[in-house]
């Protein structure tokens, strides 16, 4: 079968130029993750949520789930696309997107995104982090929340007091936390990052000390969130970030309810807890 790549970002495309051959890491239903050295990218069908690794194709989701790919396949990288023993894929005319934040969110806009996503997120049950957020948790999932409220707890107190070293530490303590393919705990992560990079706060100390933290703790975490993470360290975010500067917070969290099961929720939900502690950041 031959197909088309409709849309890769720069990054991804720069981690194609740099590997000449790569494998099937894993097969899920609209997700083909390869691995090139130590870096994932995601062939993905049409229409599905974009990420920085994310390789969007033009086969809509039925035909996609069909494609002759397995776990540990070769895939060549040639000048001209990406081969597989029976799979195609062009990238001549592909779209490259740029998906790092350019510049600060405006301060009225993140207030405001602040205020009104607290009130929708509220309203919602999906992910821990809403749970948290509105104070109802399911019996299920208590045992992970109250680890992970008590995480953000701490987190705030050294924030609140300037111990941006020890906040991180805090923070990162919910590196891994979650079940699925990316745990909640990696998803609000990227999420506080995004909200760093959103709040032109990505040179403070406790932008730098959480950084640092993650780095040293990706090693807790499975190869897909690790991806997801090393993207966030480098200002690269999924659409559902790119779209705080065009969209309504009632617009994002329709967008965030399609990516996975809770993890767009989980990452809105971090960079709302960021924004609503900017506040507390100072410069020493």
């Amino acid at each position: 079968m031959n197909s088309q790549i409709t849309e890769l970002s720069v990054y991804a495309d720069g981690i194609l130029k740099r590997h000449s051959m790569g494998t099937v890491h894993s097969v899920y239903r609209k997700t083909i993750n390869l691995s090139l050295g130590e870096k994932l990218l995601a062939l993905q069908p049409f229409g599905t949520p974009r990420s920085p690794i994310s390789l969007v194709t033009e086969l809509p989701a039925e035909v996609f789930e069909t494609l002759a790919l397995g776990t540990g396949d070769e895939i060549r990288i040639e000048k001209e696309g990406l081969c597989g023993a029976q799979v195609h894929f062009f990238t001549g005319n592909a779209l490259l997107k740029e998906h790092r934040i350019s510049e600060p969110l405006l301060p009225e806009r993140r207030l405001e995104f602040g205020r009104r996503l607290r009130g929708l997120l509220c309203r919602e049950q999906t992910g821990v982090f809403c749970q948290i957020m509105s104070g109802q948790w399911r019996a299920e999932t208590e045992v992970l929340a109250r680890a992970s409220q008590q995480c953000l707890e701490e987190a705030e107190t050294r924030i609140r007091s300037g111990q941006w070293e020890r906040a991180a530490e805090c923070l990162c303590r919910l590196v891994g936390l979650g079940v699925g393919l990316t745990p909640g705990g990696d998803d609000f992560l990227c999420g506080i990052l995004a909200g760093m990079d959103m709040g032109n706060q990505k040179d403070h100390p406790l932008a730098e000390a959480l950084r640092k933290e993650i780095i040293q703790s990706l090693h807790r975490t499975n190869d897909i969130s690790r991806a997801f993470l090393e993207c966030a360290l480098e200002g690269q975010y999924g659409q559902l970030v790119l779209d705080f500067y065009v969209k309504s917070a009632e617009e994002i969290l329709l967008e965030a309810k399609e990516i996975g099961h809770s993890s767009g929720m989980d990452t809105l939900c971090g960079i709302v807890y960021f924004f609503e502690r900017q506040k507390y950041l100072r410069q020493e």
